[in-house]
């Protein structure tokens, strides 16, 4: 990661904004010790996680639509899971 002193950050601000633009994190640095770090915005809210190997992408997608909705019951959520539990045995 390139490091950047905030004098050369207040002389060429355009020039490393560019750089994080490209993709380029950069570390802000007052007298050699790390302050701040610029790096570029993710375009997805994910993409680091993804990136990291913390989730992995969706292989397909799913409708909205698609997803089971509620069962409507006045049951509360423990008892439904009981009752299914003993639907499968």
């Amino acid at each position: 990661m390139r490091q950047v002193a905030v004098r050369e950050l207040n002389h060429d601000t355009a020039g490393v904004l560019a750089s994080v633009e490209r993709g380029e994190a950069v570390e802000i640095t007052r007298n050699g010790v790390p302050i701040a770090r610029l790096a570029p915005v993710s375009p997805h809210p994910l993409a680091a996680l993804i990136e990291r190997g913390e989730v992995r992408p969706a292989r397909h997608s799913l409708p909205l639509d698609r997803l089971p909705s509620g069962s409507g019951s006045d049951r509360n959520l423990s008892d439904q899971i009981v009752a299914d539990r003993a639907e499968r045995l």
